[in-house]
C-alpha cells in the first residue's frame, strides 16, 4: 500500500543547456561531462542525507526530510558546478507526499516541478511553504521574487530565489516584499457569443480547437488543438503562441503583429485571429480588452 501523509521536500536538479553541448562538444564528451554533473550532484544529495529518487535525462529528483537540508544540498550543488564546465538549475518545494516503491507522487511533487521549470541557470528557486520552514539565518537568505500562476494550481504561487554569496544582488524599493493594494486588471475575451473574463491569479488560460483541454475553444481548421494560452499577472495580461501556424495580434489602432512560440503583452483592446491574418478569418477571431478597477 502507498505510504501518505508525510510531507518531504522535493528538489528538480536539471542541467542547462545540455542539448547545445551535444551538438558543440560531441556525443562521447557531452556524455561524459552530464554523467559527472549528474554523478556529482547525487553525492551531495546523499551527504545531505537525501535521496535520489530518480534520473531524467540530464537531471534527478531528489527528496530530503525537510527544506533546511534541500536548502544545504541545493546551494552545495551550486558551489561545486561553479568552476565546471556545465550550469544547473534547482527549484523545490515542501509538502505531503505519497511514497510508494521506492517513487514519490503527489500535488507537492507537482509543484517542485513547476518552479524548477521558472528556474534559469545558476539559479535555486524555492516554494513560499518550502521558504517559511526553513531556519531564520536560511530564510534571510533568500527574496521574494515573484507570484505567477503554475499549471495545475488554481490561486498564484510565491517564488522565492536562493541568494548565492556570489551573486551580485541589486538593491531595489520592497525588495524580498510581495506587492499589495494594486489596481485588479482584468482581460475580456469576446467569442462565439461568450464574453470571459480573466483576473490576476487565474492558471494559464488555454485556447484553441481541442474541446477536452481548451478552456475557450475556437472551430477553425487553422487553429491548432492548444493554440495559445493567455495569462493575466502583476497587472499586465500575456499571450503565449503555442501553435503551428502563429497568432495574428490586432490592437485597437489595427497595428498587426505575428507571434509564434514567442510571449507578448497584450494592451489595450484588439483583437487575436488564430493561425492566419484576421481578414475573413471569422471563426478563428477572438477579440479582447484589457480594463483597470478596484
Amino acid at each position: 500500500m502507498p505510504d501518505a501523509g508525510q510531507s518531504a521536500a522535493i528538489l528538480f536538479v536539471d542541467i542547462s543547456g545540455s542539448t547545445s553541448l551535444y551538438e558543440c562538444r560531441g556525443d562521447a564528451v557531452a556524455r561524459q561531462l552530464t554523467a559527472q554533473c549528474i554523478a556529482g550532484v547525487s553525492d551531495v544529495v546523499r551527504r545531505e542525507g537525501g535521496t535520489v529518487i530518480k534520473t531524467m535525462g540530464d537531471g534527478l529528483m531528489c527528496t530530503f526530510p525537510g527544506p533546511d537540508a534541500a536548502f544545504e544540498a541545493a546551494t552545495r550543488m551550486m558551489a561545486a558546478q561553479a568552476e565546471g564546465e556545465l550550469s544547473i538549475y534547482v527549484g523545490g518545494h515542501y509538502g505531503p507526499v505519497i511514497w510508494e516503491e521506492g517513487d514519490v507522487f503527489g500535488d507537492a511533487v507537482n509543484l517542485a516541478a513547476r518552479v524548477a521549470a521558472l528556474a534559469k541557470a545558476g539559479e535555486i528557486l524555492l516554494s513560499e511553504a518550502a521558504v517559511a520552514e526553513l531556519a531564520p539565518e536560511r530564510r534571510e537568505r533568500t527574496r521574494w521574487l515573484d507570484r505567477t500562476t503554475v499549471k495545475g494550481k488554481t490561486g498564484p504561487v510565491s517564488i522565492f530565489s536562493v541568494i548565492l554569496p556570489e551573486d551580485d544582488v541589486t538593491t531595489i524599493a520592497g525588495a524580498g516584499q510581495q506587492p499589495t493594494g494594486t489596481a485588479e486588471v482584468r482581460l475580456v475575451l469576446i467569442h462565439g457569443g461568450r464574453e470571459i473574463a480573466l483576473r490576476e491569479g487565474t492558471p494559464g488560460f488555454v485556447i484553441g480547437r481541442d474541446k477536452r483541454r481548451c478552456d475557450l475553444v475556437v472551430d477553425s481548421d487553422y487553429a491548432s488543438r492548444q493554440h495559445a494560452s493567455i495569462e493575466v499577472r502583476r497587472g499586465k495580461a500575456f499571450l503565449r503562441d503555442h501553435s503551428t501556424n502563429g497568432t495574428y495580434v490586432s490592437d485597437q489602432n489595427d497595428d498587426l503583429a505575428f507571434v509564434k512560440r514567442e510571449l507578448l503583452q497584450l494592451v489595450g483592446s484588439g483583437s487575436l485571429s488564430l493561425g492566419r491574418r484576421p481578414d475573413g478569418n471569422r471563426k478563428g477571431l477572438i477579440r479582447f480588452r484589457l480594463e483597470t478597477g478596484g
